[in-house]
C-alpha cells in the first residue's frame, strides 16, 4: 500500500506531498526547470533553485541545505570538538584538526596500538604506511 503524502520529492516531478506511482504528471519534469522533455542533467538553463521545492519546510526558492529554517534550529546543535552548542565540529571556532573533533576519548575508551599487528602497504609491502 503506498502512503498519499511524502516529505520526500516525487521522483517523477520533483514536487512534495506524493509518491511517483501517485503523480499526474504526464511525463517526467526536469529538477532544475521543471520542464519535461530532458533531464536535470542535460538541461539547457543555468542551474537554480528558483523553482525547487524544500524538502524541509515545503517552501519553494530553495533547498534543503540552504533552508532557513534549519538554520535556526542549526544553533541548538552541539559541537562533537569543543562540546558548546551554536555550531558543528566542521565550523569550531575552537580549530580542531582539519575540522575533526579532537577531544581525548573517555576513560578506558583509548585504542590500545601496542596489540595492534604492524601497519604494513599493501602495494609495496614497507612497514609504518599505507598506500593512498
Amino acid at each position: 500500500m503506498a502512503y498519499q503524502f511524502s516529505r520526500k520529492g516525487c521522483f517523477k516531478c520533483g514536487n512534495l506531498g506524493h509518491i511517483a506511482e501517485n503523480c499526474t504528471s504526464e511525463q517526467r519534469l526536469c529538477y532544475n526547470c521543471r520542464q519535461p522533455g530532458h533531464e536535470s542533467s542535460a538541461c539547457p538553463q543555468p542551474r537554480t533553485v528558483a523553482a525547487k521545492q524544500c524538502y524541509s519546510c515545503g517552501g519553494v526558492g530553495h533547498i534543503q541545505a540552504e533552508c532557513p529554517s534549519l538554520r535556526v534550529q542549526g544553533s541548538n546543535q552541539k559541537c562533537y570538538n569543543c562540546g558548546r552548542f551554536g555550531h558543528i565540529a566542521r565550523v569550531c571556532p575552537g580549530g580542531g584538526a582539519a575540522g575533526f573533533a579532537t577531544r581525548a576519548p573517555p576513560p578506558g575508551r583509548a585504542l590500545n596500538t601496542a596489540t595492534l599487528p604492524p601497519v604494513k602497504c599493501y602495494r609495496c609491502g614497507g612497514p609504518n604506511h599505507m598506500a593512498r
